[in-house]
């Protein structure tokens, strides 16, 4: 994952509101990557498109959306 790539969240344990404020099937955008140790997941810092938030969620809770072209 890279700064401004388009993601879609697809392996969140929440798949309707919780305490985080995403779940699964919200589009957003990265502002930011952060990386850790080997033996740490790597987080990122996405602006979701539901509300216009930056929210800090797991990489391995996202996929890329690429195009078709």
């Amino acid at each position: 994952m890279e700064m401004g790539d388009l993601i879609i969240l697809v392996n969140s344990p929440f798949h309707e509101k919780n305490i985080f404020g995403y779940a699964n099937g919200d589009l957003g955008v990265i502002k930011e990557v952060f990386y850790t140790d080997e033996n740490m997941f790597e987080t990122c810092l996405v602006l979701l498109l539901k509300d216009f938030k930056e929210y800090h969620i797991p990489n391995s809770y996202m996929q890329k959306l690429e195009s078709k072209c």
